[in-house]
């Protein structure tokens, strides 16, 4: 080891180790980032975070590495059963960006939506905080340096139990597991050789899809989705009255341009339109 290297005994330990690999490469990549020849890779900024920092946000130890469930485990709207729609984030990994159209056709074809998506070149303190929950594990050098070597696009995905569906499509997080057992998987297809190549990454539960999404979409307004039949309940309550009244009124009078009668009509007659008191009123101008 050259002598202008140092590291303390008292400091040697798993994390200095892992700061000083990445401290290297990050370096070694600011000379080489490129640009793909098709897109625009995103230089908005992200906020960071050191590790620690998310670490206790998430409550989660830095030894422990978590398992992707089978299941979904909440939802946006923070109901549970059949029906209610759901977000997840979606991550094309580097070496699978020449993929990127296939990949795309899967996630239509699975009946997911892109509410969103940006490609975006990952630094490698940025990389560190997205996967701090790997942080102190084995391979979590490489996989810092891997997922900030290239650009990456990330997609927010929307549809029925979309957060255990896309799991299903992914397949397992080891390669060689998806391709003996989930062939057809995107990581059966387009996998590599091991759990840090292995062409995509899904939300592991709700919890941590609305943390991912917050990460890469600082500025998306993650609103409840309605569903159909709350849309239906709100219009039978709500509008549909308005709406009969107005037009009953409409043929009574008869007026020569019903259009702009009837915008004004409802106007005047919007439910959620205010009210003044009426000492307001007695001071109103007239």
């Amino acid at each position: 080891m050259p002598s202008s290297i140092k590291i303390k005994n008292s400091q040697s330990d798993d994390s200095s180790l892992d700061s000083l690999f990445i401290m290297v490469m990050s370096q070694k990549q600011a000379s080489n980032k490129y640009m793909l020849d098709e897109d625009v890779v995103d230089e908005s900024p992200v906020a960071y975070r050191t590790p620690a920092e998310i670490l206790d946000e998430l409550n989660i130890d830095k030894r422990t590495h978590i398992d992707l469930p089978t299941q979904s485990i909440g939802t946006v709207t923070g109901k549970t059963g059949e029906g209610v729609c759901e977000r997840t984030l979606a991550i094309i990994k580097p070496n699978a960006m020449k993929f990127r159209t296939e990949i795309e056709n899967r996630i239509i074809d699975e009946g997911f939506e892109i509410l969103t998506k940006r490609t975006v070149h990952l630094s490698p303190e940025q990389a560190s905080e997205f996967y701090a929950s790997y942080y102190g594990t084995l391979g979590f050098p490489t996989r810092i340096v891997y997922m900030s070597s290239a650009p990456i696009t990330v997609y927010v995905l929307a549809r029925e139990k979309a957060v255990s569906h896309w799991l299903k499509v992914i397949g397992p997080e080891n390669v060689a597991e998806a391709e003996l057992f989930w062939p057809s998987s995107l990581r059966g297809v387009f996998g590599k050789c091991d759990n840090v190549d292995n062409a995509v990454h899904g939300s592991a539960d709700h919890i941590a899809s609305k943390w991912e999404i917050r990460f890469f979409f600082p500025h998306l307004i993650l609103e409840p989705i309605s569903q159909d039949e709350v849309a239906e309940e709100y219009l039978n309550k709500n509008l549909n009255p308005i709406l009969s009244e107005g037009l009953a009124e409409l043929l009574r009078v008869k007026p020569i341009d019903p259009i702009i009668w009837f915008a004004e009509w409802l106007l005047w007659h919007n439910p959620n339109r205010p009210k003044l008191l009426p000492e307001a009123i007695a001071r109103t101008k007239t």
